[in-house]
């Protein structure tokens, strides 16, 4: 989905796609409010100037912006704060500084150097003090309600696919996320089989995330779904 939408992106005005190493998070409270977000790219992605106009109107509380620089070196900027270079153990310290780890010092030491993502594999350590999830696409409608996206695909057909229930927290941090940046939440499922690989776009299932309810939409091609949504 994301590598066909890159390649009509000029089409798509006001639309954050992420590139390949480049991540938007939302860590959220034990109640599943936003407590703080990072924007995590590696070392060779450039900020799309969509994403930074964008981004600099979202309400997004305490924001970090992190730059994967190799394995145990890091540039992380918090908020308005000045970029810094830490290790790893630098950056943990400063995320229990900032009452971001719940309890207990995670150990940075002993990561595989081949991980896809070495701040990634760092998180799934941490004690954090709720929830966290990604926003897979994003689109700003100044005047208008802002759209975020939840992206899913798996081997079921899409009229037998609903969200499974183990997904629920990550839902709700992100529809609350949505409603504080006047936006809704949209999730977007089709189908992908692996022997061949194929993922089939030509049935998309659209449903809408409100008050801890899915709401079903409709179903669309690639298309449609990028021109009904993603281009006006």
């Amino acid at each position: 989905m994301l590598a066909n939408l890159k390649l009509i992106s000029p089409e798509l005005h006001k639309t954050w796609i992420p590139s390949v190493g480049e991540w938007m998070l939302v860590y959220g409270d034990k109640n599943y409010e936003p407590r703080f977000t990072c924007h995590v790219t590696e070392r060779k992605i450039v900020k799309s100037q969509t994403f930074l106009q964008g981004i600099n109107a979202l309400q997004l509380a305490e924001h970090i912006d992190l730059t994967i620089l190799d394995l145990e070196k890091f540039e992380v900027k918090f908020g308005e704060e000045a970029a810094i270079q830490v290790t790893g153990d630098s950056l943990i310290e400063m995320y229990m500084e900032k009452s971001l780890i719940a309890s207990g010092k995670p150990k940075w030491k002993g990561i595989n150097s081949n991980a896809s993502s070495h701040y990634h594999v760092l998180q799934q350590r941490m004690n954090l003090i709720g929830g966290v999830t990604d926003v897979d696409l994003m689109k700003f409608n100044l005047g208008k309600k802002n759209m975020f996206f939840e992206l899913k695909r798996s081997y079921i057909e899409p009229e037998n696919w609903m969200p499974f229930k183990a997904d629920a927290g990550g839902y709700k941090l992100l529809a609350k996320f949505a409603e504080k940046n006047n936006g809704e939440l949209f999730v977007v499922y089709w189908k992908r089989q692996q022997n061949p690989w194929l993922e089939d776009l030509s049935k998309i299932k659209i449903l809408k995330y409100s008050n801890d309810t899915f709401q079903f939409l409709e179903y669309l091609n690639f298309s449609n779904f990028a021109e009904k949504y993603l281009s006006n």
